[in-house]
């Protein structure tokens, strides 16, 4: 299925709190991975802060 058919179907159903903060900290995870990478394709410095590796380390069990 492509995404344009699938993207209207996602409006059916309600999210549960605990789906949305999932969500969200995916989200959070994702943004972090794209802003490392931007960073070290720009710099070249390929280093990983504390913060970044804790955010990566993270798994569903706070969700």
């Amino acid at each position: 299925m492509d995404l344009q058919r699938m993207i209207p179907s996602l409006q059916v159903g309600e999210f549960t709190d605990r789906e949305i903060r999932a969500v969200l900290d995916n989200h959070r995870r994702i943004r972090a991975a794209l802003y490392w990478c931007d960073s070290a394709l720009a710099t070249g410095d390929k280093s990983m802060d504390d913060e970044l590796a804790r955010i990566f380390s993270e798994g569903d069990e706070g969700s």
